[in-house]
């Protein structure tokens, strides 16, 4: 199935430059997950914007964070210990 991803439009942020090269770079490599550490989620929701392919592994310290986490697209949060 053929998916838009628009990885060309001018990114406001640091982060968003960030996240769209770490889903471009997953993209190419043909990675089987794409892993990020967040305290507050911000990272995790910015690759999922990019509906990638693979799954988002987020792991984080906050239950809070992980519990919304849940409810974006193909992350995958796991709480870990600090």
């Amino acid at each position: 199935m053929w998916q838009y991803h628009n990885t060309h439009a001018k990114r406001d942020t640091i982060a968003e430059t960030v996240a769209c090269s770490a889903y471009r770079t997953a993209t190419e490599i043909e990675a089987v997950a794409l892993v990020t550490p967040t305290l507050s989620g911000n990272t995790a929701r910015l690759l999922s914007t990019f509906r990638p392919e693979q799954p988002i592994i987020a792991a984080t310290p906050s239950e809070t964070v992980l519990r919304q986490l849940l409810l974006n697209w193909g992350v995958f949060p796991s709480l870990v210990a600090v």
